[in-house]
C-alpha cells in the first residue's frame, strides 16, 4: 500500500473540513444555485456533498436548451449561455456509436417532459420514416422504449374506430395494431413523466410524405393507437390539457378537443370536438403564429403577429391569452404578467417557468426558438428572440449561439428542445463536471437585453462576506447556539441582517440562544459554546442606561429584560444604610429602559393599608401602599411578562397580561414581599409573618407562589388592582399540600420554585451537615388534583434541564441542542463554592451541576477574574434574541 505523503494529510485534512459543512447549509447553497451545471459541481465535491444534496428538495433549476446533436446548453444567471455539452444517452449501442449518430443527425430530440426526452431515430433513407422511438432520462440513466414509427406488417389483428367531428365536418379515423404505417415524429408530448406516479400518455405528431397522423401510445401497448383526418392536417401546435389532447390548426385557428379513454386494446379516443373559438385581430397583422402552454393550471395561447415577410424583426405583436375551456364559445383573456414566471417557446417543447424563485432572474420574459417542425433543407434559421411583457419590447437572444448547431450535417434544419429538469440525480456530477467557456447572452439582464448584444459595461465589484444570501446566513445562524457567536455574526453581516427586518424578508426562525451567565461586573458570558467557560464580555450598555455609580446588581430577568438595583449612596446615609437607591429595568440588546418605583422613598400622600388573612394558616398580610417610608434591599424579583405586554391606551392594570414585579427584601434581618407596576409611582410592601425568612418566588397560572427556602412551606397569593393601578394582595392562602417525605438526621434541605413544561417544580437540594457538602437533589410537580394538593416526585425532566441562581431560576429546552445535557440541574448561588482562597482580589464560580440520571454531582467552572469591588453573585440569564 502506498504511503501517505504530508501533503497528501493537509490535503486530507482540508478534505474532510468541508465535507463536514452542515447538511442544512448545503441545501440552502443548493436551493440558490439555479444551473443544473453548479449543482452537479456541487455534488462532485465529496460523498458527504451529495449525500445533503439528495435530502433538499431545492426549486427546479433553470431549463436547458437542447440542440440538434443531443449536446446541452444551460441558461445562467448572469446573462450568459453556458458552452454546449452532449450527454451520453444510455440506449442499446456503444457510447461512441450513440455520439456518432447524435452527431449525423441520425438521432433527433423531438420533445421533453420534465428531464424526460423523447428521442427517434431516424432511417437512413428518411423516405421510411423513423426507426425508433424511445423516451430517456439522462439524469438518471432511465430508457422506455416505445413502438417503432415504422411497421411493414402486424401479425394483430387490427382494431379501428372512425368518430365524427362535433361542431365541425369530417371524421377522424383511430387504428391500433396497424398493418402498416410509415412516420416521422417532429413533436411528442407526454401528459406526466414515466415514474410519477400517474399513468401517462404519449402524443406523437407524425409530419410524413402519405400526411400527418397523430400517435398515442400508453404503457402495456405493442403498438401505436394512430389517428387520421382533416383536423389533424393542419396542426400547428399541439398539448395535453386536464386529460385531453388539444390540436390547434395553424391555418383557421381552430381548436380540437381529443378526448382519451382505454379499452382493452389500449388507449383510444373517444370522443373529438371542435372548440368554438374566437381570436381578436391586430390591425396590420399579415399572419400569426400560435403556441399552447399550460401555466399554473391554465391553459395559454402565445400569438406573434407578424407583418409582413417572416422572421421576428417584422414581429407586430405578441400577446397571451388564458383560454377558458368551460365556456362554450371558449372565452380568451389577454394577460399582462406571468405572476413572477417565464415561458420557453421551441418547435418541440413549451414551458412555464418560476424564474421569481431566484435573485437577479427577471421575470414576465418570453423566450422563443421560432420556427416550423418540418423545415425544409437548407431553409433559413431559426429566430431566437426574447419578448417582454412589461415593456413590449422585443430583443435578439442567443444570438452568439451558431446556427451550425440547430442543423443536421446535410443541412437540414433540427429542431432545439427546451427542457426543464425534474427530480436532480447524482448522475449530474458525471455529466457536468468539466468547466466550460460561457457565450455572450441577453438571457436574463434587462441592462443587457437593452443593447441587444448582452454586453456589460465595466466589472461588477468583487463580492464580499456582507453580500452573502440571507437564506445562507440563516442557516449559519441556526446552528449557532451561543449570544457570543450569533452577536460576531451580526457585526459581519450588519445589513443582510437589517434586511432580514424588512417586511420583504420574513424573520428567522432561531431557537433560544444558549443561556448566558450575568457577572457581578455585568459582563456576558457564553459558558455553552464550546464546553468550557468562556470569556465574559463587559456590557457598556447597562452602565450607560443605569446613569449611575456602582456598586449595583442584577436581581432578576425575563426574556431579554434584566432587573438591576444599586446602593444608595446619597448623604446622610441612616437610616438607610444598607438600602437600594434604585430600580430599574434593562435591555441590554435594544437600548430601553424602564424606570420601576425606588426601592427606598418616603411618602406624605397617605398610606394606604389593607389586611388580609391568611387562608388555612394563621396570622395576616399586611399591604402598603405609599408607605410614610420603606427602604428596601432587593435580592430577587420576577416578572408577570414583560415591560409593555398587555399596554394599551389605557392606565388601568390587566392583571391577566400586565408586566406585575414581584420583589423580595431582606435588610437588617427584615424580610418584605413588594409588588410595583412600570406605572406605579410606589411599592406595595407587604409584611407578615409568612414572609419572616428567606423565600423563593415564583409566578404560576395568574398567581405569585412562594416557599420558605428554609421549611419548604408553600403560599399562594393572588393580586387585584387597586385603584385600577396598584397591584395589591386579594387573597393569602397557605397550601395545604401533603408533606414531602422527612430527611435523615444531620441532613438539611433547602428548597426552590421554578416553572417547567406549564408546571410548578419545586427542588429540594440536601445537604449533609454543613451547607459545604451538597449530597442530592430531589424534583417534585405539584399536582392540583388532589385535596390536600400533593407534590409527585420526577424522575427526569422530559428533554429540559434547569438553572438555578440567587437571582433566577428557569428551566430550559436542552434536548434541541448538542451543547447542553437534558435532565441536568445547574446551580449557580450562595450555596455553590465561589472564591479561590489563593488570590484574595480573584474569584472562580462554579455552577454545581446534578444529574438526575445518575446521581452525580459534578462542578462546572463558569469564569475566573478580579471582582473583588463589586456585588451581588453571578446569575444565569436566557435572552430569546
Amino acid at each position: 500500500m502506498e504511503e501517505m505523503t504530508i501533503d497528501d494529510y493537509g490535503w486530507e485534512a482540508r478534505r474532510r473540513s468541508w465535507a463536514e459543512i452542515p447538511a442544512d447549509i448545503i441545501g440552502v447553497v443548493v436551493a440558490r444555485l439555479p444551473s443544473v451545471e453548479d449543482r452537479a459541481r456541487l455534488r462532485s465535491v465529496c460523498q458527504a456533498w451529495r449525500a445533503a444534496a439528495r435530502l433538499h428538495r431545492p426549486p427546479p433549476p433553470l431549463p436547458l436548451l437542447m440542440l440538434s446533436n443531443l449536446a446541452f446548453s444551460g441558461f445562467c444567471v448572469d446573462g450568459a449561455i453556458a458552452e454546449t455539452r452532449r450527454i451520453p444517452l444510455p440506449v442499446e449501442e456503444e457510447e461512441e456509436e450513440a455520439a456518432a449518430a447524435a452527431a449525423a443527425g441520425d438521432l433527433r430530440c423531438v420533445g421533453s417532459c420534465e428531464g424526460w426526452l423523447a428521442v427517434v431515430r431516424q432511417k437512413k433513407a428518411r423516405y421510411l420514416g423513423d426507426g425508433a422511438c424511445f423516451l430517456v432520462n439522462p439524469f438518471s440513466r432511465e430508457v422506455v422504449n416505445l413502438p417503432p414509427p415504422f411497421v411493414s406488417t402486424h401479425l394483430v389483428d387490427v382494431y379501428t374506430r372512425s368518430l365524427p367531428i362535433i361542431n365541425g365536418s369530417g371524421v377522424v379515423d383511430c387504428t391500433i395494431h396497424a398493418a402498416q404505417y410509415v412516420m416521422s415524429f417532429c413533436k411528442v408530448i407526454l401528459s406526466s413523466p414515466p415514474g410519477s406516479g400517474s399513468v401517462y400518455t404519449v402524443a406523437a405528431i407524425s409530419v410524413h410524405r402519405n400526411g400527418p397522423k397523430l400517435a398515442l401510445w400508453r404503457p402495456g401497448m405493442t403498438s401505436w393507437c394512430i389517428c387520421y383526418g382533416g383536423c389533424i392536417s393542419k396542426f400547428s401546435d399541439v398539448a395535453f390539457y386536464q386529460g385531453k389532447v388539444y390540436i390547434l390548426s395553424k391555418l383557421t385557428t381552430n381548436l380540437f378537443a381529443f378526448e382519451i379513454t382505454e379499452d382493452d386494446c389500449g388507449v383510444m379516443v373517444s370522443r373529438v370536438e371542435r372548440c368554438v373559438t374566437e381570436l381578436p385581430q391586430v390591425k396590420d397583422s399579415y399572419g400569426q403564429r400560435w403556441n399552447m402552454v399550460e401555466w399554473h393550471g391554465k391553459l395559454l395561447l402565445v400569438v406573434r403577429y407578424i407583418g409582413g415577410s417572416e422572421g421576428w424583426h417584422n414581429i407586430c405583436k405578441v400577446s397571451i391569452f388564458v383560454m377558458d375551456v368551460s365556456a362554450n364559445p371558449f372565452r380568451f383573456t389577454e394577460i399582462n404578467s406571468l405572476d413572477g414566471d417565464c415561458i420557453f417557446i421551441s418547435p418541440c417543447s413549451s414551458m412555464s417557468f418560476p424564474t421569481c424563485q431566484y435573485d437577479g432572474i427577471e421575470d414576465d420574459l418570453v423566450y422563443f426558438i421560432d420556427g416550423y417542425l418540418y423545415p425544409a433543407k437548407n431553409g433559413p434559421p431559426f429566430d431566437k428572440f426574447v419578448y417582454n411583457m412589461r415593456d413590449c419590447t422585443l430583443a435578439p437572444f442567443a444570438a452568439d449561439i451558431l446556427d451550425d448547431n440547430f442543423r443536421a450535417p446535410d443541412g437540414r434544419l433540427m429542431s432545439p428542445t427546451c427542457v426543464m429538469k425534474g427530480t436532480t440525480k447524482d448522475r449530474e456530477s458525471e455529466m457536468f463536471s468539466k468547466g466550460g467557456r460561457r457565450y455572450s447572452s441577453p438571457v436574463f439582464r434587462s441592462a443587457a437585453m437593452a443593447t441587444g448584444t448582452g454586453a456589460v459595461s465595466g466589472l461588477p465589484p468583487p463580492p464580499s462576506w456582507s453580500d452573502l444570501p440571507l437564506g445562507i446566513v440563516g442557516a449559519v445562524l441556526r446552528r449557532l447556539h451561543s449570544s457570543a457567536d450569533r452577536a460576531a455574526l451580526r457585526s459581519v453581516f450588519r445589513r443582510s441582517w437589517r434586511a432580514a427586518t424588512r417586511r420583504d424578508y420574513p424573520p428567522l426562525a432561531l431557537a433560544a440562544p444558549l443561556p448566558l451567565v450575568l457577572y457581578p461586573n455585568f459582563a456576558l458570558s457564553s459558558v455553552f459554546s464550546d464546553g468550557a467557560a468562556a470569556t465574559g464580555h463587559r456590557v457598556p450598555l447597562l452602565a450607560a442606561l443605569l446613569d449611575v455609580a456602582f456598586p449595583g446588581q442584577c436581581i432578576g430577568c425575563f426574556e431579554d429584560w434584566l432587573v438591576c438595583t444599586w446602593l444608595r449612596l446619597s448623604i446622610p446615609l441612616y437610616p438607610t444604610v444598607g438600602a437600594d437607591g434604585g430600580c430599574v429595568l434593562v435591555n441590554p440588546f435594544s437600548g430601553e429602559k424602564v424606570s420601576l418605583p425606588s426601592p427606598t422613598a418616603t411618602h406624605s400622600c397617605g398610606a394606604i393599608k389593607r389586611s388580609v388573612p391568611i387562608s388555612n394558616g394563621n396570622g395576616e398580610v399586611v399591604c402598603t401602599i405609599h408607605a410614610d417610608e420603606y427602604a428596601m434591599a432587593i435580592y430577587k424579583a420576577v416578572l408577570s411578562a414583560p415591560p409593555n405586554a398587555g399596554s394599551s391606551s389605557s392606565s388601568e392594570l390587566d392583571l391577566g397580561s400586565s408586566c406585575i414585579v414581584a420583589a423580595v427584601s431582606q435588610r437588617k434581618g427584615e424580610y418584605k414581599l413588594a409588588f410595583c407596576t412600570p406605572e406605579t409611582p410606589s411599592w406595595c410592601i407587604c409584611e407578615g409573618n409568612c414572609i419572616k425568612s428567606h423565600i423563593d418566588i415564583e409566578f404560576y397560572q395568574g398567581k405569585l407562589y412562594m416557599v420558605d427556602t428554609r421549611n419548604g412551606d408553600l403560599f399562594a397569593f393572588e393580586l387585584e388592582a387597586h385603584e385600577r393601578v396598584f397591584p395589591v394582595v386579594s387573597l393569602a392562602e397557605c397550601c395545604l399540600i401533603e408533606k414531602l417525605p422527612s430527611a435523615e438526621d444531620g441532613v438539611r434541605q433547602t428548597y426552590n420554585l421554578v416553572q417547567s413544561l406549564g408546571k410548578l417544580l419545586l427542588l429540594v437540594r440536601y445537604f449533609r451537615e454543613s451547607w459545604d457538602q451538597f449530597v442530592g437533589v430531589r424534583v417534585f410537580e405539584l399536582s392540583f388534583n388532589s385535596n390536600p394538593w400533593k407534590w409527585v416526585e420526577k424522575k427526569s425532566l422530559d428533554g429540559e434541564s434547569i438553572f438555578i441562581s440567587s437571582s433566577c431560576n428557569k428551566s430550559f429546552a436542552a434536548s434541541q441542542y448538542e451543547e447542553i445535557e437534558d435532565d441536568h440541574i445547574y446551580f449557580l448561588d450562595s450555596l455553590c463554592p465561589k472564591f479561590n482562597t489563593k488570590k484574595s482580589d480573584s474569584y472562580s464560580y462554579c455552577s454545581q451541576v446534578y444529574n438526575m440520571r445518575d446521581g452525580r454531582i459534578n462542578p462546572f467552572l463558569i469564569g475566573t477574574g478580579s471582582m473583588n469591588s463589586y456585588l451581588g453573585l453571578p446569575m444565569w440569564f436566557f435572552p430569546t434574541k
